[in-house]
């Protein structure tokens, strides 16, 4: 198994108006992987906030992603939206070895660690720190550089 988190992460609020956090991304398992059962994700914001959240999500070996839903409140207000976020994931891998048709298999139970970098975005924020050209967000017209055709605004 080699899972991964998505290049983005987001905000998001769920029915009640709560403030969660989306965490997901492809769970890659490889050839006698049979499921895993993520425990642990960590997230560390781009201004150093670290938070772990206990988790238990179970991935089957026909899934292609993860995804958890991060709901405690004080933790997911304490981060930060914005680039270079990093995570830690931990979950304990079962798969079988041996090549059941020609000698018995066995069944092992391994703890799997991955990390990786993204952004955490929050969308209610695309509009109010975005740059935009003009004075008092207003978008000023530049004159064309050539001269209209009939029927061109």
């Amino acid at each position: 198994m080699n899972p991964k988190f998505e290049p983005k992460l987001y905000f998001q609020k769920d029915a009640s108006g709560k403030r969660i956090l989306e965490a997901c991304g492809p769970i890659n398992f490889e050839q006698g992987d049979l499921f895993a059962i993520i425990h642990s994700i960590q997230i560390q914001d781009d201004t150093g906030v670290t938070k772990t959240f206990n988790v238990d999500i179970h991935v089957g070996a026909s899934d292609t992603m993860w995804e958890a839903d991060l709901t405690d409140a004080n933790k997911i207000q304490a981060l930060h939206a914005g680039p270079n976020a990093a995570g830690v994931g931990i979950a304990r891998l079962t798969s079988r070895t041996g090549d059941p048709a020609h000698s018995p298999s066995k069944i092992v139970e391994t703890e799997v660690q991955w990390t990786g970098t993204f952004d955490l975005v929050d969308p209610t924020t695309f509009l109010a720190t975005r740059d935009i050209p003009g004075q008092q967000g207003a978008v000023q017209r530049k004159p064309l550089s050539r001269s209209r055709t009939s029927g061109e605004e």
